[in-house]
C-alpha cells in the first residue's frame, strides 16, 4: 500500500512539474570580450609647436578624452609635429599634450595650469586645433639650518609670484581688478565699498572737473553714445560752478587816475 502511494506522489509531481512553462535561459555574456571602441565620421588634427620659438614639436604624446569614447585614444606627432584623430562620434572632447621636459597644455587653456576648452564635434565635423607647448624649466638647491648642515626631508614649495598683468601674454582679468580694489580698500581703511565700476565713474569725473572735453572721455570710456557720457554732467559740480559767463569776456572801461582839478578861486 505504501509503495502504491509513492508511485502516485511522483507520477502527480511529474504531470505539475510537465505542466508549468520553462523560463528562457539568459545568454551567457562574454566578459573576457570588450566592447567596440564608438566610431563617427568627425575628426580632430592639426600641430603643436614648442612656444617662444615655433619650431614643430617632435614626439609629443597628444590624448584625447571624452565620454562618448568610452576612454581615450593617444597617438604621437610626426616630424613635423602633426596629429589627427579619425573616425570620431558626435560629442565634447578634451585635447591635451604632453612630452617629457615640458609643460602639459590642454587646448583652449589661457596659462599652464588652468582649465581647458572643450571640443565640441558634429556629425562629419573635421576640426583643426594648434596647440604651444612651452619648455619647462628646473630649480635645484640645498636647505640648510642654522649651523650650515643640509637638512632631509624639508618640504620645498615653488610658487608663482607674478601678479596680474605683470605678463605681455596673460591679459589681466576680471577678478584680479576686483581682488586689487579689496585690497586697496582694506589697505586705506575706506569704510564704503570700493568697486572698479565706481573707480570708473571717479575717473570719469575727475577728468571732467580737469577741463577734459566730454568728447575724449566718451572714447577713454568706450562710450557708444555721448548721452552716456553726459550723465557725468550731474555729478560734476565744480565744472558748472566754475563756467564763465559770455559777458566776462566783454571789455571792461578802465577807471581814470586822474584827479578832477581844483577850481581856481576867486
Amino acid at each position: 500500500m505504501a509503495v502504491a502511494v509513492a508511485a502516485a506522489t511522483l507520477l502527480v509531481g511529474s504531470l505539475v512539474t510537465a505542466q508549468q512553462p520553462r523560463r528562457p535561459t539568459p545568454p551567457v555574456r562574454d566578459r573576457g570580450q570588450p566592447r567596440a571602441a564608438p566610431s563617427g565620421t568627425a575628426s580632430v588634427s592639426g600641430s603643436v609647436l614648442v612656444a617662444g620659438s615655433g619650431q614643430p614639436a617632435r614626439n609629443v604624446r597628444v590624448t584625447l578624452t571624452g565620454e562618448e569614447l568610452r576612454g581615450s585614444r593617444s597617438t604621437t606627432t610626426d616630424d613635423q609635429g602633426q596629429f589627427s584623430f579619425t573616425a570620431l562620434p558626435a560629442g565634447r572632447f578634451n585635447l591635451s599634450v604632453t612630452k617629457p621636459g615640458h609643460v602639459t597644455v590642454s587646448y583652449g587653456q589661457r596659462r599652464p595650469g588652468s582649465q581647458g576648452t572643450p571640443i565640441q564635434l558634429g556629425d562629419g565635423q573635421k576640426f583643426l586645433a594648434q596647440l604651444q607647448i612651452p619648455r619647462g624649466s628646473v630649480l635645484t638647491g640645498t636647505v640648510l639650518d642654522e649651523f650650515g648642515e643640509a637638512t632631509p626631508g624639508t618640504p620645498v614649495r615653488a610658487v608663482d609670484t607674478a601678479r596680474p598683468g605683470d605678463r605681455p601674454d596673460h591679459p589681466i582679468g576680471r577678478a584680479a581688478v576686483e581682488q586689487a580694489c579689496h585690497r586697496a580698500r582694506h589697505i586705506s581703511r575706506v569704510s564704503k565699498p570700493v568697486t572698479p565700476h565706481g573707480l570708473r565713474h571717479a575717473f570719469a569725473v575727475h577728468l571732467l572737473e580737469a577741463g577734459t572735453d566730454l568728447r575724449t572721455i566718451q572714447l577713454l570710456l568706450g562710450h557708444r553714445s555721448l548721452d552716456t557720457t553726459a550723465r557725468y554732467l550731474r555729478i560734476a559740480t565744480t565744472t558748472l560752478c566754475a563756467t564763465s559767463s559770455p559777458l566776462d569776456l566783454l571789455p571792461r572801461p578802465v577807471a581814470s587816475s586822474s584827479r578832477p582839478t581844483t577850481p581856481p578861486s576867486f
